[in-house]
């Protein structure tokens, strides 16, 4: 408030004031003057009680003025200080729901420890890894942490304020990158800012890339080999059906003869899967029925399969020719169909069904469009939930694990590439396998080739 807005507010509220008392003065003069004359001694005196008392007045309302405006003035200061250190929170807030935010979406735990060891504050991501340990002695909460923890630097961050660096090991077997930084707060006392990363996570990777490099290898390694010997196959079976064209062969010549053709063409097909496997297989391919495929593969199976109790029932729909390599997916047909054969041997009922046709289905792999299938089920022992992921692996195998004791199926052993080997055979041709399983009731194998 300035000068001459001060004195203009006492002005207004002197003025009525002072003429007030000097109207009272004037009527107590003229009331005493009344009952007798008055001296001039009288009136002056009169006079100078009047004026002092008005001087009086006017201090006593700058005093009480002055006070006013100074409180007025405190206040304002004050509600400007506040108004400042409000914003500088907000300020603070934000950068802090920043940091932490940030340190969150990219997977950073956060956590303030005081001198004493007590938590002070946890992130989100900290509380999902280590619960809500907030105000609890970190090496006593924090759980996987030996009590007190070996390499502790609490005291190195705090007092002299240093930022270090170093990992910390769980007990359940996760590995932790550690940041401890000095820390601030707004009371002035210093703490520790501890960052956590999983560092098991980053292990994870790095095992999956030396695995995946090794993998390579290998599978550089068997195309190589894969295509060796492919070639020694085709010497030895001309070699030998050469030989069976002579008919001057004894009988136990000729069989043992046939016996090695058998063999070296049945090594012969597993060396085809190993370079399908690895991608190395020629694949020609030229428009074919899903149903005469079928046929094709069933037929040198299904004496073997009566004589075992099996029944095969078979349903051709009409559909569409595919474009495909026909050795490959008579291969995959066949393959199907004998894990079918071997999840039925031990079951009471041993039915398998095998359906061919087309459909216009969506699925995860592909959009709406017009398919071929060839369907494949049985009324087998099933896949137990938890394999259900991991049938196609390379080498996963649970052939004969689940069945009955003392069963033909008990004595069924697979290699685990059979279906990964399938897998990838129809991949190739841009189409996809769905299982569908419970135990004790049966499994369908479905294949989808676009049409």
């Amino acid at each position: 408030m300035d000068l001459r807005r001060m004195e203009y507010t006492r002005l207004k509220i002197l003025l009525p004031l002072g003429i007030a008392l000097l109207a009272f003065l004037a009527v107590s003069i003229v009331n005493v003057y009344l009952s007798e004359p008055l001296s001039s001694l009288y009136i002056m005196t009169y006079t100078t009680i009047a004026i002092t008392l008005f001087i009086l007045l006017y201090c006593i309302i700058g005093t009480i003025q002055n006070q006013y405006c100074r409180i007025e003035q405190e206040l304002e200061a004050e509600k400007e200080e506040r108004r400042q250190v409000e914003k500088v929170l907000q300020q603070t807030e934000e950068r802090y729901h920043a940091i932490d935010n940030s340190l969150g979406a990219i997977g950073e735990g956060m956590i303030i420890i005081d001198r004493d060891h007590h938590v002070r504050y946890m992130n989100n991501r900290a509380i999902e890894w280590f619960g809500d340990q907030a105000g609890k002695i970190c090496h006593e909460s924090l759980p996987g942490f030996e009590p007190v923890c070996r390499e502790c630097n609490l005291e190195n961050v705090i007092d002299k304020g240093k930022t270090l660096q170093r990992q910390a090991s769980l007990r359940d077997g996760r590995i932790y990158d550690l940041v401890s930084t000095p820390f601030r707060n707004s009371a002035g006392g210093v703490s520790s800012l501890c960052v956590f990363h999983d560092g098991s996570q980053r292990k994870d990777m790095e095992r999956t890339r030396i695995r995946s490099e090794s993998l390579a290898a290998i599978t550089t390694l068997s195309a190589g080999l894969a295509h060796e010997f492919d070639s020694i196959h085709v010497d030895i079976i001309g070699y030998v059906e050469l030989l069976l064209k002579m008919k001057s062969l004894e009988p136990k010549v000729r069989e043992r003869l046939e016996a090695i053709l058998a063999t070296s063409l049945r090594a012969a097909e597993i060396t085809q899967s190993l370079l399908i496997f690895t991608g190395s297989a020629s694949s020609q391919r030229e428009p074919a029925s899903l149903a005469k495929l079928a046929q094709t593969a069933l037929a040198p199976l299904r004496q073997e399969y009566s004589t075992q109790g099996v029944e095969l029932m078979v349903t051709y729909h009409d559909a569409p020719k595919v474009c495909l390599n026909q050795e490959e997916i008579i291969r995959v047909i066949r393959n199907l169909i004998t894990n079918s054969y071997h999840a039925v041997l031990g079951a009471s009922e041993k039915v398998i069904r095998v359906e061919t046709g087309a459909s216009c289905a969506s699925s995860a792999a592909s959009s709406s469009t017009s398919r071929a299938y060839i369907r494949i089920s049985e009324t087998g022992i099933g896949i137990p939930e938890e394999n259900l992921s991991q049938i196609f692996n390379p080498f996963f195998s649970t052939k004969g694990e689940h069945a009955p004791a003392g069963s033909p199926l008990a004595k069924a052993k697979g290699i685990g590439l059979g279906l990964s080997i399938c897998e990838t055979i129809i991949k190739n041709h841009n189409g996809e396998i769905t299982v569908e399983s419970t135990v004790n009731q049966g499994t369908t194998v479905t294949v989808w080739l676009p049409i």
